[in-house]
């Protein structure tokens, strides 16, 4: 452990492990033993095989805190994860709490969107979304309204093949529960070959008028 003193603050530096990046070193800023840092990151760490910083953290009395930027960024498997928390209150200006971006692209792959309690949210369009950097292929959607799963217009939970882009799984639910009125609810996909391998029905009838392919077991 090393400690010094600048100004009001005790800076103290470990060496610790990571999985990915090795030892790295950490850093953190406190105050009246709180960690706490005003202008700067009050957690870092950065890894002695590259010289980078792969973890940066801007807390105010012990709380993460920042209004101008990410609160949280973490470079992780080939990503840089950034993550929007002002004291109490989640996301930025823009209901963003979580963006993910690839590293070697540049491609935004990860977004999540929530309430500022933090509760999913997003009026419009998916509140969770992940993109496989690879193909490009949009791997994963939730529509999120007040914290549950909830879309009107379509599946709310969707799943696809990152290397078929064939949707395998889809749930449609309101405010959280499965239900459809005009088909079966849950329904799984063959990553393959598209053909349906399960379905069930929430708020529907099969004796009901629909297409034979949605039928299919």
């Amino acid at each position: 452990m090393i400690a010094t003193k600048v100004g009001p603050h005790d800076v103290s530096g470990e060496f610790v492990e990571h999985e990915e990046h090795g030892v790295c070193f950490e850093e953190t800023w406190r105050r009246d033993n709180k960690v706490d840092r005003d202008g700067g990151p009050a957690v870092t760490r950065r890894s002695l095989s590259t010289g980078e910083l792969i973890f940066i953290r801007y807390m105010r009395n012990g709380k993460e805190f920042r209004r101008d930027g990410p609160s949280t960024i973490e470079i992780d498997t080939g990503s840089r994860i950034e993550w929007f928390k002002s004291d109490s209150v989640c996301g930025n200006e823009d209901g963003i709490f979580m963006r993910i971006t690839d590293l070697e692209t540049g491609m935004l792959i990860g977004i999540s969107h929530v309430r500022e309690d933090g509760l999913g949210h997003k009026t419009e369009g998916p509140a969770v979304w992940h993109r496989d950097p690879d193909t490009g292929v949009l791997i994963y959607e939730e529509y999120c309204l007040d914290g549950e799963q909830h879309r009107l217009d379509g599946a709310a939970y969707i799943e696809r093949s990152k290397d078929t882009g064939i949707t395998t799984l889809e749930e449609y639910r309101v405010h959280g529960q499965l239900h459809r009125s005009d088909g079966p609810a849950l329904i799984e996909r063959d990553p393959i070959t598209g053909q349906i391998t399960h379905t069930e029905n929430h708020g529907y009838s099969p004796a009901q008028d629909l297409p034979k392919d949605d039928l299919t077991p």
